[in-house]
């Protein structure tokens, strides 16, 4: 279930398939279409002492109460998707992931790990290719915070996130980074 969608944030039309995982969604954070989530791993995988990947304890209820596989395994968790995130078409999200503020997601990656913030990550497993920034901007970005700002706000300044340099040196107001 969608435990929290932030401000301006949307999925596509097809819907995010979320069964038994909470996902809590940031601010201005925009996802495609088909994008799926991995709830848990299968038992055998959780435990590779296992002889058969068979789930013997969906079969026969001597087999479950013995303790022996059962399917989908679920493990409970939470994915955190930060603000600003763009998340492709066709992206699997593994179960407990944390996605930070600012990264892109490309389409048909499978997330099997947590993205750092403004990171670029893309293909099967994911991979970060680079960052959207360079280190110094990144570090004003989380100073700023913009997403945090009302709407009224954001749309006053609209103007300005044309131009990330530009944007930075109006609106971040700390020490060096």
């Amino acid at each position: 279930m969608i435990k929290a969608l932030g401000t301006g944030s949307y999925h596509g039309s097809s819907g995010l398939d979320i069964t038994d995982v909470s996902i809590e969604i940031g601010n201005y954070t925009s996802i495609g279409q088909n994008v799926n989530v991995m709830p848990g791993h299968h038992a055998c995988v959780m435990n590779r002492d296992y002889v058969s990947t068979f789930p013997f304890g969906n079969l026969y209820d001597e087999c479950a109460e013995a303790g022996y596989l059962l399917s989908g395994n679920k493990v409970p968790s939470v994915i955190r998707i930060f603000n600003d995130v763009w998340i492709g078409n066709d992206v699997i999200l593994s179960h407990g992931i944390t996605i930070g503020n600012g990264a892109i997601i490309g389409q048909g990656t499978m997330v099997t790990k947590d993205v750092p913030d403004f990171a670029i990550v893309a293909g099967n497993p994911g991979e970060i290719k680079g960052t959207r920034f360079n280190h110094t901007l990144i570090g004003k970005l989380r100073v700023i915070q913009w997403w945090n700002w009302s709407l009224d706000t954001v749309k006053s300044r609209i103007e300005d996130f044309r131009e990330v340099h530009k944007f930075v040196t109006k609106y971040y107001a700390g020490e060096s980074i």
